[in-house]
């Protein structure tokens, strides 16, 4: 047995071993070299590694031969630092290279966090770039320790060989050294460090003989084309999504050849093109993507695609396993940078999407909250501010909420251009467009509903109708959406839920058939998703629930009135001019300078007019308003949709 409890000093130990002379003591001393330092622990696994192929020594005999040959020097009781060891510049012989070898094969087959660094080393020393990769992804980034300083500093000094063999390794080493260099300065170098290598190897994937790295060279490539300096970010998407496609018909091609390839690698590739296609807001693709990682590789999906799957899934309006992502991506929030940050802040984002879905108003704010210290431009900041924007329409105070939503756009804008792709874009818009029909700002949320692009425009436009009061146009643009195949599918179930609430109003619409309408809609928003009905004017919301417990057949069960309960505690609107203000077309001109931090006379002089001039417009504009102020006049103008 070993002695490891043993207290004895080792240097008044009457050993007096002398040097190797079995095979199976040389290979134990050969392994023993692979380390810089020995212990207990790792003796025992060097047993484990080679079995009979070395000699069946003790922690105390070990030491005594160690000591003996001269390859080691004490330090203590139970630890050894080997003097002669590979790792430490020394030959690295052919039997040394052979345990190794074996060694590292062990670890992966049975990781040791205790060595994990180790087999950083052993990966290096060999030049096994692909177990160096694996490693990586499997342990370091799932545990957190690659930013451990001595497993930092191993991957920082990664050879351009590495990186360009295992395209993975490229992140590894440029977040590695990032982190040695902290703050926003770190962050520039990681972007440059990964532009560097994406244009002198991953852009190249094509070239690659082996599928799998030419495809996970694709991965990286087609990632880091989003993030590419561009007058367009709408190009830089749509050359990654070129990109995609080059590689998905290069790897159905090679298949046919019967060419290798590890389900891993695919699972990675799909993995980054779910994050391209949610980014070019196709949320089809993006789920389909994700849920093929998913198939190939379980484990691999769910830290770099699952959440963004899930994301896209409730988006498009279906129902997420929050549960399961929530226990395996929020320790990726540890990440800053790249698909595992993206995709822990996408499934943290999916469980308030699900805690949106139903109302349940802790649970959201919960979710928000694990993602309040993001820093600027992180990636996903859209669909952070835009929930924020969505919880404050539904349950704060809209004003305010608009502010702080301004406040944040310009802040991530300023770092990112996540904000000009289409999904980024269409989340913001649609946002402020709810914050807006809250605040009574009705011609201002249609202008914004106009900017969107088709699929997601109708909902928005016919949603501000309602608010505006205009029912027969809320129930046409409705109407027409519903039998629009371009209209998003997430946006049918709030589509159905307007033209309901316009149906009701209606006084053409028999009772009978408004009552069918709105029991129908409710019903399935109480199967599928509250917040159609929570989005609607308040009061139009209340008239829509009276007639569904009116005329729904026999009582509400419990847990839909719980859920209708729910809706009690929704926001109605927050405010708005009380008469219509009648404007000049001087002070139509004037009003949005106002809103502009420029001063009387700029102004001026972009109207070529004089400073007294513009004065005397703005006087006549609070007295029209009611307001003391400059700054009052723009918040009630705003609030009346005139800006």
């Amino acid at each position: 047995m070993e002695s490891s409890s043993d207290n004895t000093d080792v240097r008044r130990a009457p050993w007096t071993a002398a040097p190797a002379s079995s095979q199976g003591e040389a290979r134990l001393l050969a392994a023993a070299a692979v380390w810089r330092t020995m212990t207990p622990a790792s003796l025992r696994l060097i047993r484990d590694a080679l079995g009979d192929r070395v000699a069946p020594l003790d922690w105390k005999g070990f030491c005594a031969l160690a000591l003996a040959s001269g390859i080691a020097e004490h330090r203590n009781t139970h630890e050894l630092t080997i003097v002669d060891s590979v790792q430490t510049g020394s030959a690295f012989s052919p039997a040394a290279e052979d345990t190794t070898r074996m060694l590292l094969a062990h670890w992966l087959r049975h990781p040791e966090p205790r060595f994990v660094a180790d087999a950083v080393g052993w990966c290096i020393q060999l030049g096994a770039w692909r177990e160096l990769s694996r490693l990586w992804t499997d342990h370091l980034l799932v545990s957190g320790t690659s930013a451990a300083p001595d497993i930092a500093g191993l991957l920082a000094g990664l050879p351009a060989e590495a990186r360009r063999e295992a395209p993975l390794l490229s992140l590894a080493w440029a977040q590695a050294r990032s982190q040695a260099v902290g703050g926003p300065a770190g962050d520039r170098r990681l972007i440059r460090d990964l532009m560097s290598d994406g244009l002198s190897f991953h852009s190249r994937w094509r070239d690659a003989k082996e599928t799998d790295t030419s495809l996970l060279a694709a991965a990286v490539w087609m990632t880091l084309q989003r993030a590419m300096p561009s007058s367009d970010p709408v190009s830089s998407l749509d050359l990654a999504w070129e990109t995609q496609r080059e590689a998905a018909a290069m790897l159905e091609w090679r298949r046919a050849e019967c060419s290798g390839l590890q389900a891993r690698v695919e699972a990675v590739f799909r993995a980054a093109s779910a994050h391209v296609a949610f980014a070019r807001a196709d949320m089809e693709r993006a789920v389909i993507q994700a849920d093929h990682a998913a198939m190939l590789d379980p484990f691999a999906a769910a830290w770099i695609a699952g959440g963004v799957g899930a994301l896209a899934r409730e988006l498009a309006g279906g129902v997420a396993d929050g549960p399961s992502l929530r226990k395996q991506l929020v320790p990726g929030l540890d990440s800053r940078a790249g698909l595992l940050s993206a995709n822990a802040v996408a499934a943290t984002l999916a469980r308030a999407a699900g805690s949106l879905r139903k109302l349940d108003r802790a649970s959201c704010a919960e979710a928000l909250e694990a993602l309040s210290d993001l820093p600027p431009g992180t990636t996903m900041w859209t669909a952070v501010v835009s929930f924020e924007a969505l919880c404050a329409a539904l349950w704060g105070d809209p004003e305010a909420g608009l502010t702080r939503f301004d406040t944040a756009r310009t802040a991530h804008s300023m770092v990112s251009v996540e904000h000009l792709e289409p999904m980024g874009g269409a989340l913001l818009v649609r946002a402020r467009i709810a914050l807006l029909d809250r605040l009574g700002a009705s011609a201002a949320a249609r202008a914004a509903a106009r900017g969107l692009a088709a699929p997601w425009r109708s909902l928005q436009e016919a949603r501000s109708l309602l608010w505006a009061g205009d029912y027969a146009a809320a129930r046409s643009v409705a109407d027409a959406a519903l039998y629009d195949a371009d209209t998003w599918s997430g946006d049918r179930l709030s589509l159905r839920a307007v033209r309901a609430g316009a149906q009701l109003m209606d006084p053409s619409v028999s009772e009978e058939a408004s009552a069918d309408a709105v029991v129908e809609i409710v019903t399935d928003c109480l199967r599928h998703a509250l917040v159609p009905l929570a989005m609607l004017p308040g009061d139009l919301r209340e008239d829509m629930v009276a007639s569904y417990r009116a005329h729904v057949r026999g009582p509400v069960p419990t847990a839909e009135a719980m859920l209708l309960a729910r809706l009690q505690g929704v926001a109605s609107r927050a405010g708005m001019t009380t008469s219509p203000v009648s404007l000049t077309r001087r002070e139509r001109l004037l009003l949005p300078m106002l809103a502009t931090a420029d001063a009387v006379p700029d102004i001026a002089a972009s109207l070529h007019v004089s400073p007294n001039t513009v004065r005397t417009q703005v006087a006549h504009l609070r007295r029209k308003f009611g307001v003391k102020s400059r700054a009052e006049l723009v918040r009630v103008a705003r609030n009346a949709g005139l800006l």
